[in-house]
């Protein structure tokens, strides 16, 4: 379609006439008659008052005539205009008859015209073609403008497209850890009724030890006042665990501020505390004291260190007591030139094999009959979001280690 209209208009254009093809043919020879014609009669009009030379007028004729018609009009020029030569600037004027010494001139004039209508013909030749070229490559250029446009067009609604199905997968990401959240604490149940058991235990004990001070006298107010501390201590201590517990359950948005790892660990194993003991397994910190800062939202890290904790304590479960051994490690480190801080979670359970590494953490993928594998997918996608890496290993003896770094605050 575009190479045929511009075919086309480039008949129309390449003719300095600009008129049909029907008429150019016929234009284009009388305008080479009408130039020889027009160089005769200013040849025969100004005779009297100056003596022109017709060489070069008639060339003039002929130049045109190639310039307008091409190599046939300019041949018929370049005759018609060597017949006016014989006829009006020879010594034998006014005849066509041509003599022996008139004849190399004549023949001079007449090749030196062919070969002007053959410079100019392909002149013009190389104008149309140029003028073609010209014509297509623009044609090609538009063409392949539109194509660009509707590209871009294309890929700006793709890229809309992919910008809302991010949008939502992140909407779906965000629910399906705060599920996940939720369902570790449904888990953790027994624990946190143990832990909030505990204070309101002791607050009942240190309620009934100071009505029976008061009852004995004035005299014993150390004692109470002890007593009192007691309570409050122990009530404080009950609702940072509700507090905890809440804080986890909430569906809010990530809040990233400086956290101290060492508290961070120390709130997680007081929400398992429980579990460890009824599952006799003893818990080993080894937390240097200048470990440093790290960004991060407190509750996400938090939701990671709970659920890699959980997984170690699932690993022993078939292991004998006195093997039952969980060490939580922390120390500086350097990623990609970057200071880090390592947290690892190691234990002696069944652990797994080096080919089954990449496997832990792709989505439901689990060992454990109720599990949906869903904790160290969610682990890691948390710590990659944090700029951390999270990765596992089996180790040197029994059991397993499972690793993430996140970047250090200097």
């Amino acid at each position: 379609m575009v190479d045929s209209s511009e075919a086309r208009v480039s008949h129309l254009e390449r003719d300095p006439l600009n008129l049909p093809r029907s008429r150019r043919r016929v234009v284009r020879w009388l305008v080479a008659v009408l130039s020889v014609v027009a160089a005769t009669g200013v040849v025969v009009l100004s005779g009297q008052v100056i003596r022109p030379t017709p060489n070069a007028l008639y060339f003039c004729a002929v130049i045109f005539s190639a310039w307008l018609g091409g190599f046939g009009p300019g041949l018929l020029a370049s005759f018609l205009s060597a017949l006016a030569v014989k006829y009006f600037d020879t010594p034998s004027l006014h005849t066509l008859l041509v003599s022996p010494g008139e004849l190399p001139r004549l023949l001079l004039f007449l090749g030196s015209g062919v070969f002007i209508s053959w410079v100019c013909g392909q002149q013009r030749r190389a104008d149309e073609a140029l003028r073609l070229l010209s014509k297509r490559l623009e044609g090609r250029v538009q063409e392949r403008t539109r194509e660009l446009h509707k590209l871009t067009e294309e890929l700006k609604a793709e890229m809309a497209d992919r910008k809302q199905a991010e949008t939502q997968l992140r909407q779906i990401e965000t629910t399906l850890v705060h599920a996940t959240r939720v369902t570790t604490i449904g888990e953790l149940t027994a624990s946190i009724a143990h832990e909030v058991n505990q204070p309101l235990a002791a607050v009942m004990n240190n309620a009934n030890a100071c009505l029976g001070l008061l009852s004995a006298g004035p005299e014993n107010s150390v004692e109470l006042s002890h007593a009192l501390t007691e309570i409050v201590h122990d009530v404080e201590r009950a609702s940072a665990v509700i507090e905890r517990t809440r804080s986890l359950a909430k569906n809010a948005a990530p809040n990233f501020a400086p956290q101290n790892l060492h508290s961070l660990v120390s709130d997680v194993l007081v929400l398992v505390r429980h579990e460890s003991d009824a599952r006799h397994v003893t818990i080993q910190i080894e937390l240097p004291d200048a470990l440093p800062l790290v960004p991060g939202d407190r509750v996400q890290l938090q939701q990671v260190m709970l659920n890699l904790v959980l997984n170690a304590l699932d690993a022993m479960a078939e292991v004998e007591a006195k093997r039952r051994l969980l060490v939580i490690r922390g120390q500086r480190g350097v990623l990609e030139r970057v200071p880090v801080v390592i947290i690892s979670v190691r234990d002696f359970g069944v652990g797994f094999q080096v080919e089954d590494v990449e496997r832990l953490f792709k989505p439901f993928h689990t060992t454990k009959v109720q599990g949906l594998g869903l904790g160290l997918a969610i682990c890691r996608s948390i710590i990659e979001a944090h700029n951390g890496r999270l990765w596992a290993e089996p180790s040197d003896g029994p059991g397993a280690t499972l690793s993430f770094c996140l970047p250090a605050i200097a």
